[in-house]
């Protein structure tokens, strides 16, 4: 799978490696649980999305 990097402040970064730890098993990282985050972001606000993108 292709991935892309991205620039995150590292108070940020901080905050989500911590969730990552938590929330997530052995194999759960930063990337890994950022992907899911936006991955649920985009299909919740999908249609929203839609309509914005026709404006």
């Amino acid at each position: 799978m292709k991935r892309h990097p991205v620039n995150i402040e590292d108070s940020v970064w901080e905050k989500l490696e911590r969730i990552a730890r938590i929330l997530g098993d052995r194999d759960t990282t930063v990337g890994s649980y950022i992907n899911a985050v936006l991955l649920e972001h985009l299909n919740l606000y999908a249609n929203d999305i839609e309509i914005w993108r026709k404006l």
